[in-house]
C-alpha cells in the first residue's frame, strides 16, 4: 500500500515520486507550500506541482499555479486567463487542463472535451443513474405483471372455449 490511512504517500513503498503533485492553500500551510515543500518536491523530482488557492489570491498571490521541473528546478507553467477572469493552465502530467472558475478547481479533459465530474455533479449522476435503474425495474416489473395477467386471462378464455365446445 503507497498511502497509509493518514494520507501519507511512502515514496520506499512506490520507488518513485508522484508525477503531480497539488497543494490546496491554507492559512496554516500556505507558507510551507511556497518553501520548503516546493524545495523537497523538486529534490525528491515530482515533475509537476501545483497550487490552488479558491481565495483567488488570499493565500498564494494567484489563484492557480503550476510548476514542471526542468533540470532540478521548478518553470512556471503559462497561465492563460479570459474574459470572464477564468485561469488555466495544462498538465502534462495528467493530461488535463486545470482551471480555476469563481474559486472553484475543475479539470478539463482535452480527449474527451468535457469536465471532470466534481463530488457534486458525481453524486447526483449516481443517483440519476440509480433512479433510472430502478424505474426500468419498475417499468419491467409492470409488464410483466401485465403479460402474466393476459396468460392467465388467455388460459381462462381457452379454458371456457373447451368447457363451451364440450371437450
Amino acid at each position: 500500500m503507497s498511502i497509509e490511512a493518514n494520507n501519507t504517500y511512502l515514496l520506499w513503498e512506490v520507488g518513485k515520486a508522484p508525477d503531480f503533485v497539488l497543494e490546496i492553500a491554507s492559512e496554516s500551510t500556505a507558507t510551507v507550500d511556497l518553501g520548503r515543500k516546493r524545495d523537497l518536491y523538486a529534490e525528491i523530482g515530482v515533475p509537476e506541482y501545483w497550487r490552488y488557492d479558491e481565495t483567488g489570491s488570499d493565500f498564494y498571490g494567484e489563484p492557480l499555479v503550476g510548476e514542471r521541473l526542468v533540470n532540478g528546478e521548478y518553470q512556471r507553467l503559462e497561465l492563460h486567463e479570459d474574459v470572464d477572469g477564468r485561469v488555466w493552465a495544462h498538465s502534462d502530467a495528467l493530461n488535463l487542463d486545470l482551471w480555476w472558475i469563481e474559486g472553484e478547481l475543475r479539470f478539463w479533459d482535452i480527449a474527451t472535451s468535457s469536465w471532470l465530474l466534481n463530488y457534486e455533479e458525481e453524486q447526483a449522476a449516481r443517483l440519476a443513474a440509480e433512479d433510472a435503474r430502478l424505474a426500468a425495474e419498475e417499468r419491467a416489473d409492470t409488464e410483466r405483471a401485465g403479460r402474466l395477467a393476459a396468460e392467465a386471462r388467455l388460459a381462462e378464455m381457452e379454458a371456457e372455449l373447451l368447457r363451451l365446445r364440450g371437450e
